[in-house]
């Protein structure tokens, strides 16, 4: 109707005059989604009464003989209460679907009812546009190549700018989920889908082959792929599934998964754009610019892709998954929006998709919450290797100059550990590029441990941040940020459930969270240090100003940091420079637990020049005093001895402790009184210690006896 208004002619009036002089108002429905969503602006286009939409749907108060016609069987009727009172009836009419296979007799039926007179009539309906099925399927192929060729040509725009390709390893450790809330882990160490010669040949190919042998790995419980792969934050997850998907939509890839022909390969992610409630549907709008270029629908490419088995779903960051909105508005929470997804993936049509999930390792395996999503007779478990030396120096080209690593980081021996995480990686690289000396020159002298690369990867975040448009953060702000964040890290590690997911995860903990830290940096070497709201705002600016390298996630409903190690951190710095007496008895309870190794390592390593010697030295005497159960944590107490040496206050907890020692010599069975068995020699860095702790009392002991 709109095409046949003459140009110059007042379209309201003629749209307002053809529904009142029609005998019967035909109403084609495809998609409910756009009219009935919510608006930017806050309320829905149906509930604008100058819509056009609902004024020509307004007929039928005007006794109209109304027609609903649905475009194909899947499209539903829209609810009753989901529409203005003056045009509820239209759910209450009778409904006819127009169905591709069945396109010209659904129409002729359509005319038929809509004007009887033409049921016996010699004239024949207008030609409508349909395809035959060979046409369709051609169409298909057509627009699944096109939309290949977009993945491959949008790389670049997202590929980083110092690139490495992973390494993949099968996780050893799979879980048995016969029972679907409780699993035992398997034992075994990781299988490397690569050789180390294949290793020191990085490249497109040798990418290729390491994802045909990881889907090689697939179950044979589904007609389709699942595979699951876990690793910590910062590891590269979510650039490993972009590549997967620019791999896919070459020739190379789509001979692993499709035989050679164009497939459709879709990636989600939950930090920057949820996992969509309903996939089936949102795998029809990935595609549809492309399929309409090409004359046909979304749907119809889903259809033929998911009939030919040629659909691969990439859904990175389970872990950072939170909720969705129906196009109703109402809110889908996480859990829901998952049991949607895992249905759809369990259904008929689901199976035939090739899958890809990553998340963190803690949210999957062991007892994390969504664990029993992922059965160990479905699903194969992947993980991405560290990046070992060859991947290192591949990744720092630009800065070694044909230079060894430890000609470029004196002290490589001591953090190569922490180099293999990429977010690191890319840190130290940040730093290099940052030094204004020739390259050749550039010399990381001050990175002698892992605390040294955390605190000026945050140093250099600060500055960048400081400098950054529209946020007030002068020397005075970005020492309250690292206040913030000291004492929110210190809060979380108090947490066992925190401190293994690094995550705190809706508004209820959030908020907890915040009062938490608030508490803790309050009474701050003794002064009255206040954590405001407007504080956690400049915190989450910083957080995005740095692209989320110190923390991944700053919010009311969520906060989590970008890597296990960057909590540590500020946890080890809080003991050496921030933390009060108030924490005492806190601290005490951790001094032998595994979870605070590195926590008490940060701080007993921290600069003299940034730790608190009061401070710190009330934090690592925890360390001398015998814990309630266990062994005392005897590397840590070697590595702080120094540290204690320097202060009076040190001193005298050494001469406690050296009390208590010989206080063990005097008394009836020593032997079985002190910590046994003795740490092993590597633990020590000083085989002088070792003599000091154990070989001189048993002497003394020795000699005793022999006086005796």
């Amino acid at each position: 109707m709109d095409k046949s208004l003459q140009p110059g002619v007042d379209w309201p009036d003629e749209i307002r005059d053809a529904l009142k002089n029609a005998h019967t108002v035909v109403i084609v429905v495809k998609d409910w989604d756009k009219w009935l969503g919510v608006l930017p602006r806050g309320r829905r286009r149906v509930d604008d009464p100058k819509d056009w939409i609902l004024q020509e749907l307004l007929a039928l108060s005007q006794n109209k003989k109304i027609i609903p016609v649905l475009i194909h069987p899947e499209t539903q009727m829209i609810a009753l209460e989901d529409l203005p009172p003056d045009i509820r009836k239209l759910p209450e009419k009778q409904q006819v679907c127009l169905n591709r296979d069945t396109w010209d007799r659904d129409l002729k039926f359509l005319i038929e009812t809509a004007c009887p007179e033409l049921k016996n009539s010699t004239v024949e309906p207008p030609a409508v546009r349909s395809f035959s099925v060979a046409d369709i399927a051609q169409r298909c192929e057509a627009t699944l190549q096109a939309f290949n060729e977009k993945s491959v040509a949008e790389w670049p725009a997202v590929q980083p700018k110092r690139f490495v390709e992973p390494h993949i390893a099968m996780r050893g450790d799979f879980l048995d989920r016969s029972d679907k809330r409780e699993a035992e882990p398997a034992t075994g160490s990781n299988q490397s889908l690569l050789s180390d010669q294949e290793k020191l040949q990085p490249g497109h190919e040798t990418a290729v082959e390491q994802y045909r042998r990881l889907f090689a790995k697939r179950k044979k419980s589904h007609l389709g792929a699942r595979i699951c792969l876990t690793e910590d934050s910062g590891a590269g997850k979510s650039i490993f599934t972009r590549h997967l998907r620019m791999v896919f939509s070459t020739p190379a890839g789509q001979a692993i998964l499709f035989d050679g022909k164009p497939g459709l390969v879709v990636r989600w992610e939950g930090h920057e754009k949820t996992w969509p409630f309903d996939l089936r549907q949102a795998l029809e709008k990935e595609v549809q610019d492309t399929a309409v270029a090409h004359g046909i629908t979304g749907q119809q490419v889903a259809d033929y892709a998911i009939a030919q088995h040629r659909v691969c779903l990439i859904l990175d960051a389970l872990d950072q998954v939170t909720h969705d909105f129906t196009p109703k508005g109402d809110r889908i929470d996480r859990s829901e929006l998952l049991d949607r997804i895992f249905r759809f993936l369990n259904s008929e049509e689901g199976q035939h998709c090739h899958v890809v999930v990553t998340g963190r390792s803690y949210a999957i395996t062991g007892d994390g919450e969504d664990g029993w999503r992922f059965p160990a007779d479905t699903w194969a478990f992947a993980t991405l290797e560290g990046f070992d030396q060859q991947q290192q120096t591949l990744y720092l080209r630009d800065s070694l100059v044909n230079r060894e690593m430890r000609d470029f980081i004196p002290s490589y021996q001591d953090v190569s550990e922490l180099l293999e995480v990429p977010v690191i990686l890319s840190l130290v690289a940040d730093i290099a590029e940052a030094d204004p000396r020739p390259r050749p020159e550039v010399r990381l002298d001050q990175f002698k441990s892992r605390g040294d690369v955390y605190r000026e990867a945050h140093a250099k975040l600060a500055e960048r941040a400081a400098k950054s448009p529209g946020i007030k953060a002068n020397l005075n702000a970005r020492s309250r940020w690292e206040v913030i964040l000291s004492a929110a890290a210190f809060a979380m590690m108090c947490d066992e459930r925190q401190r293994r997911s690094y995550t705190v995860s809706g508004e209820h903990g959030v908020l907890n969270l915040r009062a938490a830290a608030a508490s803790w940096a309050r009474g701050l070497n003794g002064s009255s240090f206040e954590i405001a709201d407007k504080d956690w705002e400049e915190l989450a600016n910083f957080s995005q100003l740095t692209n989320h390298a110190t923390l991944e996630r700053s919010s009311d409903s969520a906060l989590g940091w970008k890597h296990r190690g960057w909590m540590e951190y500020f946890a080890g710095l809080y003991l050496a420079r921030y933390a009060p007496p108030e924490a005492d008895n806190i601290v005490a309870d951790f001094t032998n637990d595994p979870d605070w190794y590195w926590v008490w390592r940060f701080a007993i390593e921290m600069p003299e020049h940034v730790a608190d010697k009061t401070v710190r030295t009330r934090s690592l005497s925890h360390l001398f005093h015998r814990p309630q159960s266990g062994r005392r944590p005897n590397e840590l107490i070697y590595r702080s001895w120094k540290v204690l040496e320097a202060t009076s206050a040190g001193r005298d907890v050494l001469e406690s402790f050296r009390a208590e020692y010989r206080q063990l010599l005097t008394g009836n069975n020593p032997i079985a009184r002190q910590p046994w068995p003795p740490p092993r020699l590597s633990d020590f860095e000083d085989s002088v210690t070792v003599w000091f702790l154990w070989v001189f009392p048993f002497a003394v002991l020795r000699y005793s006896c022999v006086g005796r």
